[in-house]
């Protein structure tokens, strides 16, 4: 009988809980819920230093990274999300830039 008791909780919780999770309104405005009525562009990119890197990729890339190769040591610099000409550094000596990189 307690089984049939906690079922019937939980499922009445979860039946409230949806109701009123579908009564919340959304957190961001939506000015079309009609696919066919988008514009196509995707959602905003910001690039602070118009470097073509989004600053999103930069800030994740930002740390420098130290490495220990036993006989000699080096230090690879990150990204800068306000420095428009680190996306032409080869800090990794690849032969790739940081925007060819992105």
């Amino acid at each position: 009988m307690r089984r049939k008791q906690t079922a019937l909780l939980i499922a009445l919780l979860l039946l409230g809980s949806m109701i009123f999770v579908s009564q919340i309104r959304p957190s961001s405005p939506v000015q079309s819920v009609h696919p066919g009525d988008t514009t196509g562009e995707g959602p905003p990119i910001t690039d602070r230093d118009k470097d073509g890197m989004p600053d999103l990729h930069e800030e994740a890339f930002s740390e420098s990274v130290f490495l220990d190769l036993g006989d000699r040591s080096r230090t690879i610099p990150g990204l800068d999300a306000d420095n428009g000409t680190d996306n032409q550094s080869d800090h990794d000596y690849d032969g790739l830039t940081a925007l060819m990189e992105y």
